[in-house]
């Protein structure tokens, strides 16, 4: 359960903190990542037991139940260890995911498929005014965009 939990948090993390690099966002992400290493699982768990179950009263019963007999009773008393150990495994999956894929958008392939859609691009303008009417109206356009494109 903590590794589903990893990938749930890890992967939208850092794709995000890739694709938003340098912004608040990605310092955010890359903050919650370092605190993820730099804090204990077991001392994390405390923290949630203590402070967010016993203030908000979300406190499940102690003990165990097998899965087989009640499977929610099951599911609740072992959610919040899990939580607190897949947070240290996404941690560690964020920070993997986001290096990855800076490595990826930096790669030549990505950089050319790019280049054509940026804003001052002269294919780009010509493109986004010719959004508007039919569509073989937009057809055309698209297509004395290439021609003017290829005679420049």
């Amino acid at each position: 359960m903590a590794g589903i939990i990893a990938v749930l948090i890890a992967i939208p993390l850092g794709t995000i903190s890739a694709l938003y690099r340098d912004t608040w966002i990605d310092h955010t992400v890359r903050a919650m990542a370092v605190s993820g290493l730099a804090i204990p699982s077991f001392w994390l768990g405390m923290l949630i037991i203590l402070g967010l179950l016993s203030l908000f009263n979300w406190l499940p019963k102690i003990g165990y139940v097998p899965l087989w007999e009640d499977p929610i009773a099951n599911l609740s008393v072992t959610i919040w260890q899990a939580a607190s150990v897949g947070y240290r495994y996404a941690a560690v999956a964020t920070r993997m995911m986001r290096s990855s894929l800076l490595e990826v958008l930096r790669e030549d392939y990505i950089r050319t498929a790019r280049a054509p859609s940026s804003p001052h691009h002269p294919i780009s303008s010509r493109l986004t005014s010719s959004w508007s009417g039919p569509r073989w109206r937009r057809r055309s356009s698209w297509r004395q965009a290439y021609r003017s494109w290829a005679s420049a």
